[in-house]
């Protein structure tokens, strides 16, 4: 009797160490979820907080940086500084939809982009592990400009590493370099953002 109790304990102990160690991919995950990872994400996501940063460099000169934080329906710019030089508003949805479907729509400083695609998550590669980031690639334009707004990048295709999913809770982070031309100018832009179940 003991070692039949001893047995399912063992048993019991492996099955949620595995659980554990497959639900916990970000560094803030809820350490147990009876949900998958995919199926956490397929939601409807608004935009609570968040923070970018722009970074420009021209040869042979300092760097100059703007800084945007995200409270709500609002954004504030500092410029290499610590001071408030403009307000604007801000309000960024995402939808990641179970047949690989994605969608945003972000409004930034009175333009609007609309914007639809696919997703899908990463393997594991090197110390990225499975399902610790997720790709997006946005095909169709709705209305306004990628070059004009912040979450893509600049770009049609993005990738972003994600910090904590839970079942209303998405937090993700991104740094990539978004342009280098030939005569040596170069951006950077890193973003951070929090999104609650919409």
């Amino acid at each position: 009797m003991i070692r039949k109790f001893a047995t399912i304990v063992f048993c019991l102990t492996f099955v949620l160490a595995f659980l554990f160690s497959s639900c916990k991919k970000g560094e803030q995950d809820p350490g147990l979820s009876l949900r998958s990872r995919k199926a956490r994400i397929t939601e409807r996501w608004s935009m609570v907080k968040g923070s970018v940063g722009l970074t420009s460099q021209e040869p042979n000169q300092a760097p100059y940086n703007a800084n945007f934080e995200f409270n709500g329906g609002d954004g504030f710019l500092t410029q290499s500084s610590t001071l408030v030089i403009y307000t604007m508003p801000y309000v960024l949805n995402i939808e990641f939809k179970k047949d690989g479907k994605f969608s945003v729509t972000e409004n930034f400083n009175g333009k609007t982009m609309t914007c639809s695609g696919k997703w899908n998550f990463s393997g594991r590669v090197g110390d990225t592990k499975n399902k610790e980031e997720v790709f997006i690639q946005l095909e169709t334009i709705s209305s306004g400009d990628t070059q004009d707004h912040l979450f893509n990048h600049y770009g049609t295709e993005l990738s972003y590493t994600i910090d904590r999913l839970s079942k209303d809770e998405i937090i993700i982070h991104a740094s990539t370099k978004y342009y280098m031309n030939s005569a040596g100018q170069k951006g950077f832009i890193e973003s951070q953002y929090t999104f609650k179940k919409h």
